[in-house]
């Protein structure tokens, strides 16, 4: 006697989906959205539409990248300030030491910390546009368009405080051999950073597309108001997929993309102050200072430059980019265990804990940060110049 084993669903090609409407459709045409096709196309189907997980974007050792760079910067740079205006210790040669090993591990970190952003940039900017303009098939589910994009603006935060913090290191000692080094290379910072703040664009643009952007589920959307999939048959996935398992709500998925807005726009107006004294500067030498507009927006500059370099409103200023940060790694991390979840509940292996090759260049990475200050450290390149005084103020 044949055992009847139910109705079966064909899920030849619900792995990935090029158009959103497209697939909808061929959804529909292989299960009618009924619970027991669904959950036997339940593996492509929820990995097309939300993804599981890219280790390369958010796997534990990528993670604790991210992770580390937001705390490596501004604790870098928060010792380099106290150092530079307490005199805490009883010689003056200790304190020149201590500034000399903090800056020359600040600049190390930017050097670590930037390619790493890069890197990201460029592989989320690649896969981004071959998802966006459909040239390819590759799944690439939501949560993990918005984790590559949200992992691409925690990247740039951290670069803030060895761009603005170095800028100044000819405030404390121009005879120091490793300081002066940094000062030589701030220009090339200067590139590197403007570099990776051009490569967030296009992931930025992308997740603000995808977060602010008409729904395509309901009746009316689409272009044209055509019907995608109505709210009933978006539900019978969304159990399929997630069951019991909580996934992003409406309201953390908008308070999410507004502070993804706000930072990144930050990051671009950030980048702008920076480079604007510098290029109003050229154009004085190059045409004269006949410009009053130039002129104005110059000291405007000046101004607000020194006025964030006076303690205590320094420190302020060096909060900022930490607070801006926090909601974002909140975000990434909470998409991070959703896609853990999902693939739990489907049966699947979640990879983003495994440690492999890729997870350990991550981490690793910043080791070279750690190295540079203790070779400074011990090369005697810190000693107070030749009048021994104390480089504190």
């Amino acid at each position: 006697m044949a055992v009847n084993y139910g109705p079966v669903a064909n899920c030849v090609g619900l792995d990935a989906f090029q158009n959103f409407g497209d697939y909808m459709a061929l959804v529909r045409n292989r299960t009618s959205f009924d619970e027991t096709l669904l959950r036997h196309c339940q593996v492509p189907i929820c990995g097309a539409l939300w993804g599981y997980g890219l280790p390369d974007v958010s796997g534990i050792g990528v993670a604790l990248g991210y992770t580390i760079a937001t705390v490596i910067g501004p604790l870098l740079s928060l010792l380099l300030l106290a150092s530079q205006h307490s005199c805490f210790l009883s010689k003056p040669a200790y304190t020149t030491s201590i500034l000399a090993v903090l800056i020359t591990g600040l600049a190390s970190f930017f050097q670590s910390a930037v390619y790493f952003a890069l890197a990201v940039e460029v592989a989320t900017t690649i896969t981004l546009v071959a998802k966006d303009y459909e040239f390819t098939t590759i799944a690439f589910g939501d949560y993990e368009a918005r984790v590559s994009a949200i992992a691409c603006t925690i990247c740039l935060l951290p670069l803030l405080y060895p761009i603005t913090i170095l800028s100044q290191s000819e405030s404390y000692s121009s005879t120091i051999p490793a300081i002066k080094d940094t000062q030589s290379k701030q220009g090339y910072r200067l590139c590197q950073f403007c570099f990776a703040v051009l490569a967030s664009i296009y992931p930025f643009f992308s997740e603000s597309v995808r977060t602010w952007a008409p729904t395509q589920i309901g009746e009316g959307a689409g272009d044209g108001g055509v019907l995608y999939v109505d709210e009933h048959e978006w539900a019978a996935i969304g159990w399929v997929c997630f069951g019991t398992v909580e996934y992003l709500t409406e309201r953390e998925s908008t308070i999410l993309g507004a502070f993804h807005m706000v930072v990144s726009l930050f990051v671009v107006l950030f980048a702008l102050c920076i480079l604007a004294p510098p290029a109003l500067r050229r154009l004085n030498y190059r045409y004269g200072e006949d410009s009053r507009v130039r002129g104005l927006m110059m000291a405007f500059c000046d101004q607000a430059s020194r006025a964030c370099q006076k303690s205590p409103l320094r420190y302020v200023v060096l909060a900022v980019p930490v607070c801006l940060a926090a909601p974002l790694l909140w975000g990434f991390w909470r998409l991070r265990a959703l896609q853990r979840e999902l693939a739990t509940a489907t049966g699947r292996d979640y990879e983003g804990d495994k440690w492999d090759f890729g997870q350990l260049i991550a981490v690793t990475i910043f080791v070279p940060v750690v190295a540079e200050m203790a070779f400074v450290a011990t090369q005697g390149t810190w000693k107070s110049d030749k009048h021994g005084k104390s480089q504190c103020s």
